[in-house]
């Protein structure tokens, strides 16, 4: 009987060091520890940043998803969740998302920021970057939000706060899209950046009255000045800032209040700063908008304080306009004044009609001398095409003969009023001249001042669709698939022709990437995303 015992426990014992071996050999698998080669252990030090870290998986780009934000590990999954929560809610008008899962902290630091905070600002930055233009979103970073009844440290959920109600959705959209239409209207696939910045600058301050936005709901935001047609100088800075970034120019938006020398009373201003071809520039809209263009027939740009450097800008001796707030430094120098030169097609609007861009070239009628011009936008290669013959008189210099000194634009001719006397009759005569000046014509008897000089269907030719135009198709397509897709979750695609759709709007952004883009890829792309985007084959979106 004891034999066997001992037997069974030597059996036993074998098996129990057997196993014991085996499982101390998975868990080596799992974790390698560090030998303490008889020291004492040591606590765990911060890891260190691998020299080349391995690649992190990117989520699915093709056409069955939208691209959300960038997944990395830890507090960047985090906040990819959080993001995929907020835009989702959002574009179905749920004010209150759930983020209890996600433990993020509410407790505010030594400066008063918080972890809850730091992410809905992130967000907001995120739909920026992306061009994602939900206009009904209150653009606050200021989020309201609701701790957890166990742990009032941590968020439970967000309150989100909506400018408008979900049935005013449809009709705001419409007025927006046609808004963008609108202005971007104006400029030309053959024109610089610099051009594409001023024709939207310009046709900012064509299209708004400086005023107080008091019954918009949509006041002091990026939409505001877009769909009021007035607006103080948020409206104007946000609502260029807008234009010019869906044009593909980065454009931001700073405030200021104190300036170099002044004596008087101060307020807080805001306007922008734009980067052309690495190079920064100051720029105030609201400022630059000139009173008096549609009185006088005048530019309404004055073009003062456009493309100008901070020497010229803050210099007491020159603009002396506010300086930035701390808040926004360090900010980028704007150094560079090859477009300070008073030739500038810009400059001086106060004394010139807006100017007309066709192929390559602007044209204007300048009151110092009653002339025609032609120049290239930074004021080289100018030329004097045609000065009045009435040039001098002095009496058509005073305002009340604006009428007489109006120019308008066809498809191969520049119409004008001008004396009739050399060409044998009284009073003032209609003339045309080609847009080289080789030919000047009398064409018949001024009209009156309350009509048009040329047929309304004699319009310069648009240029063919390209680069430009796909990017703002883009921006338009965007703003489309996010307010229509129905109950679908963003970023997964599920009707066939949303799928198409998100498809051509990831092509777009993919071949708008490379610095030179090829025109006819990004002709033959803009003709299907507008065709996609102008079937709105989806419903609002909504919740399931």
């Amino acid at each position: 009987m004891k034999k066997h015992l001992k037997q069974a426990a030597y059996i036993f014992l074998v098996a129990l060091i057997v196993c014991a071996v085996s499982c101390s050999d998975n868990v080596n698998r799992r974790l390698t520890l560090p030998e303490n080669r008889g020291k004492a252990l040591q606590q765990p030090q911060s890891p260190q940043k691998p020299s080349n870290p391995p690649e992190v998986p990117t989520p699915p780009t093709g056409e069955e998803h939208h691209t959300p934000p960038e997944s990395t590990p830890g507090a960047e999954a985090k906040k990819q969740e959080l993001f995929k929560r907020l835009l989702n809610a959002a574009l179905r008008f749920e004010k209150t998302v759930d983020v209890g899962d996600l433990h993020i902290s509410c407790k505010t630091d030594s400066n008063g920021q918080s972890e809850c905070k730091k992410l809905y600002s992130d967000f907001l930055d995120y739909l920026d970057e992306n061009s994602l233009f939900l206009f009904h979103l209150s653009p606050s970073k200021d989020i309201t939000y609701k701790y957890k009844n166990d742990n009032e440290d941590e968020t439970a959920s967000y309150e989100l706060t909506f400018l408008i109600e979900s049935a005013a959705a449809d009709a705001d959209y419409q007025r927006l899209i046609q808004a963008f239409e609108k202005f971007y209207s104006v400029v030309h696939e053959s024109m610089s950046q610099p051009e594409i910045s001023y024709a939207l600058y310009r046709e900012l301050q064509k299209n708004i009255v400086y005023e107080v936005n008091s019954s918009s709901q949509y006041q002091r935001t990026a939409a505001g000045a877009l769909l009021d047609g007035k607006g103080v100088c948020e409206d104007y800075s946000l609502s260029y800032k807008k234009l010019m970034n869906g044009a593909g120019i980065q454009t931001v938006c700073v405030e200021g209040k104190e300036r170099t020398v002044y004596a008087g009373p101060t307020i807080a201003h805001m306007w922008n700063r734009i980067n052309l071809d690495g190079q920064w520039y100051n720029a105030d809209a609201t400022w630059d908008d000139y009173r008096f263009a549609g009185q006088y027939l005048r530019s309404h740009c004055e073009g003062k304080h456009f493309l100008t450097s901070d020497s010229r800008f803050y210099g007491a001796d020159a603009l002396n306009h506010p300086l930035i707030y701390q808040k926004y430094h360090p900010v980028p120098t704007a150094n560079d004044v090859r477009y300070e030169n008073a030739d500038c097609i810009f400059r001086n609007g106060d004394k010139k009609s807006d100017p007309f861009y066709h192929q390559g070239y602007w044209y204007y009628f300048s009151y110092e001398n009653m002339s025609i011009y032609r120049s290239r936008f930074d004021g080289s290669d100018k030329k004097k095409l045609y000065q009045k013959l009435y040039h001098t008189n002095s009496k058509f210099y005073q305002p009340n003969y604006a009428k007489l000194h109006r120019i308008e634009f066809g498809k191969e001719k520049i119409y004008f009023i001008d004396y009739a006397e050399s060409h044998g009759t009284s009073g003032n005569a209609l003339y045309t001249m080609s847009y080289d000046s080789s030919s000047v014509q009398k064409i018949g008897t001024a009209p009156s001042p309350s009509e048009p000089l040329k047929d309304e269907t004699d319009k310069p030719e648009r240029e063919a669709p390209g680069t430009f135009a796909l990017r703002v198709e883009l921006l338009l397509a965007k703003i489309t698939d996010a307010y229509y897709h129905g109950t679908e979750e963003y970023f997964i695609p599920e009707n066939p022709d949303r799928k198409k759709f998100v498809t051509a709007i990831q092509t777009a952004e993919k071949l708008l990437q490379n610095a030179q883009p090829d025109a006819h890829a990004a002709r033959e792309l803009y003709t299907e995303l507008h065709g996609l985007r102008t079937r709105r084959f989806m419903e609002r979106t909504c919740s399931r």
